[in-house]
């Protein structure tokens, strides 16, 4: 695979409102598939072929990693709505990841079943969460588009 270099990031913004960055052009990727195929030389099933298109493609760009501040002050605020209990903290985490970003989209009565806790305290850990980060010093979505174009592009 080192005969197909990695593509450059594109840096044009696309999008309805302007702030998603495009990686790589339809055209482009097209050429860079055939780059692939030709550089492999033998029939290779979709998914082999995706994993070595995907690692000629420059998905991470640690620029955009600006928000650690607004992490640690919303990780302390969540700390503060279980008032620094280490226990209390952990599950609020638990309740974080399980409700808000994991990729399973669990039901709250299934969070609860999972943590072994009931129902009302998901929710009311679910309220915290929501007010530790309604606290935060964000005033918009579009505050924060415009923070990371600023930091990225100048």
């Amino acid at each position: 695979m080192a005969a197909v270099p990695v593509r450059r990031r594109d840096m044009r913004l696309k999008g309805c409102t302007g702030d998603s960055q495009l990686v790589i052009g339809n055209a482009e990727l097209e050429g860079l598939i055939v780059e692939v195929l030709e550089a492999a030389g033998a029939p290779a099933d979709v998914r082999t072929i995706r994993v070595l298109v995907m690692s000629r493609l420059p998905l991470l760009d640690v620029r955009l990693t600006q928000f650690g501040t607004r992490v640690d002050e919303f990780l302390s605020r969540l700390g503060e709505e279980v008032r620094g209990k280490s226990k209390q903290y952990e599950r609020i985490l638990s309740v974080l990841r399980l409700c808000y970003l994991s990729p399973e989209h669990s039901t709250q009565l299934e969070v609860a079943s999972r943590l072994g806790v009931s129902d009302s305290l998901v929710s009311d850990y679910r309220r915290r969460i929501e007010r530790a980060l309604h606290s935060l010093s964000l005033s918009s979505v579009e505050e924060a588009a415009a923070s990371r174009r600023r930091y990225c592009y100048g």
